[in-house]
């Protein structure tokens, strides 16, 4: 009910009440138009949901992260969605290593062409700040840039 109907039914009681009637569903009606009379009415705003942008991936590697049954060798996992080639920094081989080494056989071999040197580093280590490479493949050697790096 709005305050003018209410204001109508409590003239009412009150006449009732002067007869001795119903004394308790007047303060009630009272009490109601009281809180409509003093209750500031405040205006509805919508706002549009609040979209985050997609988060890159992290740029250091967690030591968490590293898990030391695979081969310790830096991976390049190139970023489709950037205009020029980029890869994270914490991608580490997915390749199990020998017995003997914390490095699969496929980067020795690589290391072994490279004077004992990965051109990506380990994931244990800090990463090559202008990585080159990588070598001894078909395509000449170039530079890399990491996720956080532009050209």
């Amino acid at each position: 009910m709005d305050p003018t109907q209410l204001a109508l039914k409590l003239e009412l009681l009150e006449k009732e009440l002067e007869n001795g009637k119903k004394e308790v569903e007047i303060i009630r009606m009272k009490q109601q138009i009281y809180v409509q009379q003093t209750t500031p009415v405040v205006p509805v705003i919508t706002t549009p949901p609040v979209t985050t942008p997609p988060v890159a991936p992290t740029v250091t590697t967690p030591v968490t992260q590293i898990d030391l049954s695979k081969c310790l060798c830096r991976s390049w996992r190139e970023v489709q969605s950037t205009p020029y080639k980029t890869s994270p920094d914490n991608v580490q081989c997915r390749r199990n290593c020998n017995n003997d080494s914390d490095i699969c056989d496929m980067h020795q071999e690589k290391m072994r062409n490279n004077n004992g040197k990965f051109w990506l580093g380990l994931i244990t280590e800090p990463r090559p700040e202008e990585p080159f490479g990588p070598i001894g493949v078909q395509q000449k050697p170039k530079r890399h840039y990491w996720l956080d790096q532009k050209p």
